[in-house]
């Protein structure tokens, strides 16, 4: 079995969006007839139960309010800054 990860789709709420999306998906499915496509989504609350969606990082340090206004997550931004140093501690 392959595992085929379709990175940086944004939202299949948007009509465009969804379209490509799952024609990528049906090609992807049909030349790789034994594949898992996983899509990594910065909107994962879809209810696509026929794919398998992963969240983001951006929607992990991203969320929305009910009118779609993206604030960004103070307490897990704070999380990742010191993960940031540590490439350049090895130096």
């Amino acid at each position: 079995m392959c595992e085929i990860l379709l990175i940086n789709v944004h939202s299949l709420k948007n009509a465009g969006d969804a379209a490509l999306t799952l024609v990528a998906v049906d090609q992807i499915e049909s030349n790789f007839p034994n594949s898992n496509v996983n899509l990594v989504l910065d909107d994962p609350e879809v209810n696509a139960e026929y794919l398998n969606i992963i969240s983001s990082l951006n929607a992990w340090l991203k969320s929305s309010d009910d009118h779609g206004n993206a604030h960004w997550s103070i307490p897990h931004i704070l999380f990742f800054i010191p993960l940031t140093i540590i490439p350049l501690k090895g130096r």
